[in-house]
């Protein structure tokens, strides 16, 4: 018989999917449409993340991880790799 993986714990609201998917949507001066073809996703599927209505696939979660780590430990590399649009 297989192990079922238990359910991964909630997270808490400052670190909530769509507020960091907004922040990352924000710094890049992106629409909600705009965002959704960036990760080609649709529309739809953006704004139920952004509302945490659902949850994105691993892999967003895991790009947002990282995003969040170059953003916050090595802003210059960030801005490198993802241009900000208020600078």
């Amino acid at each position: 018989m297989t192990e079922k993986t238990p359910p991964s714990p909630d997270l808490p609201p400052s670190r909530a999917i769509g507020a960091r998917l907004a922040a990352h949507r924000d710094r890049l001066c992106l629409t909600n449409a705009e965002l959704a073809v960036y990760l080609g996703a649709s529309r739809q599927a953006v704004r139920h993340w952004l509302t945490d209505a659902r949850q994105p696939s691993g892999l967003l979660v895991r790009l947002l991880d990282v995003l969040d780590i170059v953003h916050t430990l090595a802003p210059a590399i960030g801005a490198q790799l993802v241009e900000d649009c208020h600078d």
